[in-house]
Parts: structure tokens; sequence; C-alpha cells
């Protein structure tokens, strides 16, 4: 049975999408997609197209498995130049949710219709990359760079009815009514073939005049912590930049040459990495395994452990601050190392030393490589899984997702090297040996992550 489908009534071509579980944009989709058009397209019976999804959702995005593969045509871009080059009225009915390569579908639609429940959001920042569809061309040119930057470098999604406001859609549907108010829309629209409002023609957001050209700069400085360790934040703020400095053909160039290149970056590959294993981890093991709080009390405690140490020998302990900071902690955990309960002696000395202040790289052994141990010390004693220790890390104890977590981490750096430092600190007393389970994937050139 095909995902896709095309019917013709009563002067409307409707292309319909039924993809489980969330309407994907996968290859299958894609073909789909690009076959109804054209089809439609030749269709004298059509005089408007609304694309319409079945199930609970619009299109959620890309099929995020498809990135560690060879790309298969036709890519989404074209796609929505298809839908984009279209000579008839090209209306998206959006319901559920429209994210990422969804909501970059629905920007090359000529007019959005959603309904009143729907949300619509880029979160592409969340997997290290940015919008790689036309999303940073688009929005700008329709809502302006300002609120496009906020939307897109954070990644949060916004309801159907603060689009409206914004001008991001051009209809909101009445509450389970989105095929008939999408139909109704397209029939007062039939007339308008001859000029079709294309996004990719709009300039009026962007021109000269109509913002604040200090914008970006400001943006950096005022959002320090999305740049620290991160590279899609400040390849999502160039690439707005060269929405409004470029026209819109060598704006879609400069957009995918920075999506390509966050693409094959080790933080959007960590980041992917920790999306599929919240996944896993949302499933429960055989075993009960211990929860993400107690998992993450457990890597703190090793870890607030190993920076007291550190702070009572000859190390300054703000030395140990900054290099947790520049490592990607935030300051929510620096606070809890100061103030916890078990750092009472840190916060003494903490008040009464000065001294270096910059980062030591050498002190992430000293700190991190006892957490991965720690972390498979759980495994093998089968209180968490890979996925538990990862995510619990993420989301509880504050480490940097752009590393995709303790074990993943550790796996990029080489579990051989991390057994050998951590038994030059078991000689020197300074942590515990290293885990069974650590020793035996190191031996046998294996990892956690795979």
């Amino acid at each position: 049975m095909s995902v896709v489908t095309t019917s013709v009534e009563h002067g409307i071509g409707w292309i319909e999408v039924d993809s489980p579980p969330v309407n994907a944009l996968g290859h299958a989709v894609r073909c789909g997609l690009l076959n109804a058009l054209h089809a439609l397209e030749c269709d004298n019976r059509a005089a408007a197209i609304v694309i319409l999804c079945v199930g609970k959702t619009f299109f959620v995005g890309a099929d995020i498995s498809e990135f560690d593969h060879p790309p298969r045509e036709p890519l989404l871009p074209e796609v929505l130049a298809a839908i984009d080059a279209s000579t008839k009225p090209v209306i998206a009915a959006i319901h559920g949710y429209a994210l990422g390569g969804g909501l970059e579908l629905a920007l090359a639609c000529h007019y959005r219709v959603a309904a009143p429940s729907a949300r619509l959001g880029l979160p592409e920042v969340k997997l290290g990359i940015l919008p790689g569809a036309g999303g940073t061309q688009r929005l700008p040119r329709l809502i302006g760079p300002a609120r496009a930057l906020n939307i897109i470098a954070f990644g949060e999604p916004i309801s159907s009815i603060c689009a409206k406001d914004m001008g991001m859609i051009d209809a909101l549907a009445g509450d389970g009514a989105i095929r008939d108010d999408a139909r109704d829309f397209a029939n007062a629209k039939l007339d308008e073939a001859k000029c079709l409002p294309r996004v990719s023609d709009r300039n009026d957001k962007i021109a000269p005049g109509a913002f604040d050209p200090a914008l970006f700069d400001e943006f950096r400085e005022r959002h320090p912590e999305l740049m620290r360790g991160y590279k899609a934040p400040a390849a999502i703020v160039r690439a707005i930049e060269a929405a409004v400095e470029l026209p819109f053909g060598e704006g879609l160039l400069r957009e995918q040459e920075l999506f390509q290149e966050l693409r094959a970056s080790k933080e959007s590959a960590a980041q992917r990495y920790f999306f599929f294993a919240q996944r896993r981890a949302s499933k429960p093991a055989g075993a009960i395994p211990l929860r993400d709080g107690a998992i993450a009390q457990q890597l703190g405690d090793e870890l607030f452990h190993q920076a007291e140490a550190l702070a009572l020998s000859s190390t300054a302990d703000r030395v140990v601050e900054a290099t947790l900071a520049e490592f990607g902690f935030p300051e929510t955990l620096l606070d809890r190392l100061r103030r916890g309960q078990r750092s009472d002696r840190y916060v003494r000395l903490s008040e009464g030393k000065s001294g270096q202040k910059s980062a030591d790289r050498d002190l992430i052994v000293r700190l991190l490589y006892p957490l991965v141990n720690r972390a498979a010390k759980l495994i093998e004693d089968g209180n968490a899984r890979v996925c538990d220790i990862d995510v619990a890390a993420i989301t509880e104890l504050g480490w940097p997702v752009f590393t995709g977590g303790p074990l993943y981490w550790a796996d990029t750096l080489g579990l051989a090297s991390i057994v050998d430092s951590l038994r030059g600190l078991a000689a020197d007393g300074t942590a515990s040996h290293p885990a069974k389970l650590l020793v035996e994937l190191a031996l046998s050139g294996s990892a956690f992550t795979r």
C-alpha cells in the first residue's frame, strides 16, 4: 500500500500521506510526494492542491535513521522546490505537529492552514544541525529575522495561535475540521493562481530598515550558553544572516553548506546518539533498573568526591570549576558543587582561595574518568543500561549533551586509554580500580555504545 495517495474532488487535488507513526519524511514519503505533485500539476481537474496527513499529526520531520546512510534522492529540498514552483495554489493542512522538515514543507507551500491545537517548530538544533531544506531562508522572510532566530536557535515549538499572530500561518481551522476548512480555504484561493504568494519571493521582512542590523551580534552576546561547546547555534545565526544578505537561491546554498558541516560534526553525532538513547531508555528493561535520579546521584557523588579531593589538595577550586565549565557543565551543577551537603569543606576553601582561574584539561582525567568507571560498575551490577546512564547524566546531572553522555564520550576517547589512566589513579589511591566490564571492553576493542 502506498504511503501517499492522490485524489481530486470538486476542483481540489488532495495529497494524503499515511506513514505511521509520525509521518516522517523518509525516502518513500519524499518519492510519493514528488510523484503526487507532478501528477496533480498535470491534472486539469485540480485547480488547487492540499497536502494533508492521516493520523495524529502532520509531518514531524526527517527520518533521523537515514542520517548515517548515504542520501537517497529525491532529497527534501527537491520536493520543496517542486511545491514552490507549482503553478497551482498549494495549501498545507496542519494538525498535530509540524516539526523540522515538516514545517519546512509547510513554509514552501503557498498557504498554511492549521488546527488550533497544532504546534509548529524547527528543533534541528537539538540534534546538532540546522534546518537544511530552506527553513533558515524562508522563515525570516515570513516573520522577520529576529523571531526566526529565536525559533530556530532554541528549537522550541510554538502554538498555531502564536504562529498565526506572527504571520507564519494564514488561517486557523475549527477543532476537528482541518480537512473541511482546508478545502474551503483552497476554494477561496482558486482565482489567485496567477499571483501565488511564494515565501521565497518575499523580501519585506528582511529589507534594510525592516530590522535592526545589530541583531545578530547582539544575539551572540546575549546567549553565550548557546555557543559554548555547541556548533549548531552559531551556524544558525550565520544562515539567517545569509537570508538577509543574499538572494534566496544563494542563501539556500549557504544553508546547505552549513548543514553538511554540522551533519559531519562529532557534536551532531553525539546529539543524534542521545536522541535514540532517550527512546531506548523510555522502554522498561527486564529487571527494574535504577531510576534516572538515582543513577545521576551516584554519578554526581563520584564527581563531587573527586572535585572535593582536588580542592583539598594543591589544586585551586576555581581551576576545578573552570575545567568543568569549559567541558560544558552548566552553572547549576557548579552551584551544587559549591553548596551541596558533601561540599562544606569545598565551599570554605572556595571562599578563601584565589589564584589560577583557567581550565586545566589534565583535570578531566581525574574528574570524569572515575565517573565513567562508576557508570561501568552500575551496568556490571545490572543496575542500569548504557542508555540509562547517558540519558540520566544529561537530563539529571547536566552532563553536556553535545558529548553524548559519559559512556558515549568514553567510547570516542578509547576505552583502553581510560583503563590505563584509571589504573594510574588507583595506584595513587585517588580512584577505584577499573571495573571488570570496562577492562573487558577495552581488551576486546569493543565499546559501550556500539
